[in-house]
């Protein structure tokens, strides 16, 4: 019989990632997560990365930091400019 696992809220090893995704995660492309993942000297077989290996990613990088908002912030700067030019 299987069991059913509940992923926890933000939980990161629960799910099978591509390289984009977890690359997604730090902010880098894939080909600086493996260049990154080669300096740590882990080897991550091609194709899908299951949670394992997932393990190992943020054993040796890190965990990935939270969304910062900064596309947010530099949004509201943005529309601050805006109103700043039509203002005067």
């Amino acid at each position: 019989m299987e069991k059913n696992i509940i992923p926890k809220k933000g939980s990161l090893f629960l799910k099978v990632k591509t390289r984009q995704e977890v690359a997604n995660e730090y902010g880098i492309t894939p080909r600086t997560l493996n260049n990154r993942l080669k300096k740590a000297n882990l080897y991550i077989p091609n194709g899908t990365i299951f949670p394992k290996y997932l393990k190992k990613i943020y054993n040796a990088l890190g965990i990935p930091p939270e969304d910062t908002g900064e596309i947010a912030e530099s949004d509201s700067a943005s529309s601050r400019k805006d109103q700043l030019i039509t203002s005067t």
